[in-house]
């Protein structure tokens, strides 16, 4: 039975700069990815992959009529169509976690401090979480040296790697079922993306469904990933 079963998703963005123009994005959008397996969404740029991650995270609203089913790790299917501003709440505490490729750093909060506030969430002590930080932050090789430095002031492949650690930490605590990836490892040099492939690879033995966007074939190949093409409405 599928983790994710997209049984018909509509969307459409209002451009109120341009006389309330309607653009539709998709329409009767069809997917399904289940546990432990990566799909990667393939499209040329621009046309709707990132769309289509924030509508599974709930960023942007789902159009009228559509369906989305998560299947939580009770067996209870959640239609995410059907969910109000606290109900994405809920899940995004327990079920469904996102890897923006955009990093917005919190101003002077240091890199350790913003990597273990999700290691608190999960419930860990304050020791055991800014321990798991440390480990976490070693894994991706972010010099200690910068640990309690705020990261703006970073490289931009550090700033996306402790963007990754932040997203991921609460994963790493209690998997989540569903996990969402914008170009996770764009800024990567092939070395720091193998190390955060290492940490995917080890959530989806967990049981952690990954849908994703990816930058190359190397990454989607590294994650033993179902290539799926995305056909958005603004294609046709």
């Amino acid at each position: 039975m599928p983790v994710l079963d997209i049984e018909a998703l509509n969307k459409e963005f209002v451009i109120h700069a341009q006389g309330s123009q309607r653009i539709s994005v998709f329409k009767g959008l069809e997917l399904q990815a289940f546990e432990g397996e990566c799909v990667s969404l393939r499209s040329p740029s621009g046309t709707g992959k990132s769309s289509l991650l924030r509508c599974l995270y709930g960023s942007y609203r789902l159009g009228e009529g559509s369906r989305v089913l998560l299947r939580k790790s009770s067996g209870e299917l959640i239609d995410l169509a059907q969910l109000d501003a606290s109900g994405w709440l809920r899940l995004r505490r327990l079920d469904i976690a996102m890897v923006s490729q955009f990093f917005r750093p919190v101003p002077r909060v240091g890199c350790l401090r913003l990597v273990t506030e999700p290691f608190l969430g999960e419930g860990l002590s304050e020791p055991l979480a800014e321990q798991q930080a440390k480990v976490l932050l070693r894994r991706l090789a972010i010099p200690a040296s910068l640990w309690q430095v705020a990261p703006r002031t970073f490289s931009g492949g550090e700033q996306q790697r402790v963007n990754l650690a932040v997203a991921l930490a609460s994963s790493l605590v209690h998997p989540r079922r569903l996990l969402l990836l914008d170009e996770p490892t764009a800024a990567l040099d092939p070395e720091n993306a193998k190390r955060v492939l290492d940490l995917l690879n080890e959530l989806k033995e967990q049981g952690c469904c990954l849908v994703g966007a990816f930058h190359s074939e190397a990454i989607e190949s590294g994650l033993q990933a179902r290539v799926v093409g995305l056909q958005s409405e603004k294609e046709s």
